[in-house]
């Protein structure tokens, strides 16, 4: 699965391609990059992707011959400063209108509005649970606590007990996004909606507490991931950032 980006105007492709990068890092997913600053000729195969063009750029036809005939095999986010000039792109059916310059928040709801496309292109990781090989997407993980018989993982949609116990697990784990809150809970910082009054609060709305030796590291790898996904270049004093090991 491709990502495309194209605008003429050298400000909004930079922001785009940071936001989406810092997108992949975070969610631990594969996608191919490729960034236009003018239309190429049209592909003979129309391949799919995740599309996201300045809507002002370009007059509605010249994009329709790039895009794949199913229109299932794609989305598209028109990103404009002008709402007129999305309008005008409406008889392409778009997934979604981005505001100009865009946002990193716009880019992660626009991800969530195509996650059928991008699923399979995410990291993956394999592990027993009763006696069944099951395949997690790391970015499905919520978060994990330790129990007797091993750790209890929290997922989007469902839970999962493994026999596995909770340092293990964090060994698997890519560290600075994932990191031990307090002896018991792992979490995926992606998740971490809030990190106030001694305790995280998940985008599910799990509170989760910080252990007092670990509250500053947790807190700093907290606001690392919270710059990693706006796409800043801003850096920690420990450098989280560098600890993202879903770089592609």
């Amino acid at each position: 699965m491709r990502a495309v980006i194209y605008s003429a105007d050298p400000e909004t492709r930079a922001a785009l391609r940071r936001l989406v990068t810092a997108w992949m890092r975070l969610a631990c997913a594969e996608l191919d990059i490729a960034v236009w600053d003018r239309l190429p000729e049209a592909p003979a195969d129309r391949r799919g992707g995740i599309f996201f063009v300045d809507a002002g750029a370009l007059p509605p036809a010249a994009l329709e011959p790039l895009l794949p005939a199913r229109k299932t095999d794609c989305a598209l986010f028109l990103c404009a400063r002008d709402p007129r000039a999305a309008i005008d792109c409406y008889a392409l059916h778009p997934t979604g209108l981005l505001a100009a310059p865009p946002k990193a928040d716009d880019v992660w709801q626009a991800m969530d509005r195509c996650v059928e496309l991008w699923w399979g292109t995410l990291r993956r990781l394999e592990l027993m649970s009763d006696r069944v090989k099951v395949q997690i997407p790391l970015y499905d993980l919520v978060w994990a606590e330790s129990v007797p018989k091993g750790c209890l993982l929290h997922r989007t949609h469902s839970q999962m007990l493994v026999r596995l116990p909770l340092s293990a697990l964090e060994e698997l784990l890519p560290p600075g996004i994932f990191v031990r809150c307090q002896r018991s809970f792992l979490v995926n910082l992606c998740h971490a909606a809030q990190a106030a009054g001694g305790e995280l609060i998940l985008s599910d709305g799990t509170r989760l507490p910080l252990g007092r030796k670990v509250r500053e590291r947790v807190i700093e790898a907290y606001e690392a991931v919270r710059s990693a996904r706006a796409g800043s270049g801003a850096r920690s004093k420990g450098a989280y950032e560098n600890d993202f090991c879903c770089d592609l």
